[in-house]
């Protein structure tokens, strides 16, 4: 699967013959993990790192449909995404603009009235990965790496 980092450029995120399939920020449905699915979004806002008990280190960011021409009658959804322990680094490296690509996160119900689902990027939860593709399109991977 490969995603395009502007000026026709374009990057091959997902090796193989059966790459996971995007799923569009407005049709999440359900809680669970996205393990054939990701994420692309632009970086709407980006908050700084907390420390938390629970989590160690947490970055929440905001990101808004990555679509070629929006429409209308269709505004761009919009999703929180919280980066946790060791991704959370992550966050101070990510500006406005970013493109974002997440997969292997976990989709959970939002307590707040704004959006129904965020995404939860933990390692102590699943095998998350997340590409972030600069304005300049240069692109930053943290993948999961299996340990045997």
């Amino acid at each position: 699967m490969a995603v395009s980092i502007g000026n026709g450029r374009y990057y091959k995120l997902f090796p193989g013959n059966s790459p996971p399939k995007r799923l569009l920020i407005e049709d999440i449905s359900e809680p669970g993990l996205l393990s054939n699915a990701f994420v692309q979004g632009i970086v709407v806002k980006v908050c700084p790192i907390k420390c938390s008990e629970r989590y160690g280190k947490l970055c929440k960011i905001l990101l808004k449909e990555d679509v070629e021409k929006p429409t209308r009658n269709s505004p761009c959804a919009r999703i929180h995404v919280f980066l946790l322990g060791d991704l959370a680094d992550e966050g101070s490296r990510i500006s406005e603009g970013n493109r974002v690509v997440l997969s292997e996160v976990v989709v959970e119900c939002s307590p707040g009235d704004e959006n129904q689902f965020q995404l939860i990027a933990w390692r102590e939860k699943s095998q998350a990965s997340i590409w972030v593709i600069s304005n300049t399109g240069n692109v930053r991977a943290k993948h999961y790496e299996r340990h045997s």
